[in-house]
């Protein structure tokens, strides 16, 4: 993912910007595994980075921890969230690659029960989009619902509903990859799946854990046949 916004001021000059630059390496989370009370609750965030004070410069390695920020050229970069990007892959009705990548999944709770929108524009015959959750470890409460029991990816998967039809992306209008998919779409009922992801295809606080199933299949969303369901 990129991310590019900037809104000058009035007297901005080009060379009035620093180029530093910045790379995330590795991020860690530690969770609580002994309270009784809190089990399961983050208590410290790290994100490893390699900073370049210009493109010709030789790379630092420097940490960012929780109140500990990054000072770089003027610039304080804190640490203010995080989350899971699956890597998913979608195949279209032809069988071909129409998406490959991670998926952005914005936390939603404690549990880390992310919201994830996944868009492949290019599916063929139509373009498909799928909503839905990333439960870092799914199971099922005591009225069947399906839920995350903790934040660390011990049994991830996603839970989503298939759309297919004109996703809207062509109208030039930029949107966050968070964006519900349009209303206008066909939801294929009976395309609405469960996956189930592997170490190997999540990114994210917990993805070298050791505790996560490496029998588990790798995540991939597919529509074998011309239409998504059928």
């Amino acid at each position: 993912m990129s991310y590019d916004a900037f809104t000058p001021g009035t007297w901005f000059q080009e060379d009035s910007l620093d180029p530093y630059s910045v790379k995330l390496e590795k991020f860690n989370v530690t969770f609580d595994r002994e309270s009784t009370t809190h089990f399961g609750q983050p208590l410290d965030f790290t994100a490893e980075v390699e900073t370049r004070r210009s493109p010709d410069a030789e790379p630092d390695k420097e940490t960012i921890r929780v109140n500990h920020p990054l000072r770089i050229d003027g610039a304080d970069m804190y640490l203010v969230g995080n989350g899971y990007a699956p890597v998913v892959t979608v195949r279209d009705g032809d069988g071909d690659v129409a998406f490959s990548g991670p998926v952005v999944s914005v936390p939603q709770d404690g549990m880390y029960t992310s919201l994830m929108v996944i868009k492949a524009p290019d599916a063929k015959p139509d373009q498909l989009g799928f909503q839905g959750f990333l439960l870092p470890t799914a199971m099922t409460d005591e009225t069947g619902f399906a839920i995350s029991g903790d934040p660390n990816a011990i049994n991830p998967q996603l839970q989503l509903n298939s759309y297919y039809g004109d996703l809207g992306l062509d109208a030039g209008i930029p949107e966050v990859s968070t964006a519900p998919i349009p209303r206008a779409l066909t939801c294929s009922t009976r395309a609405r799946a469960l996956f189930k992801a592997g170490p190997d295809n999540l990114t994210g606080p917990a993805r070298n854990a050791s505790n996560l199933d490496p029998r588990a299949p790798s995540s991939t969303a597919s529509n074998p046949s011309k239409r998504p369901g059928n």
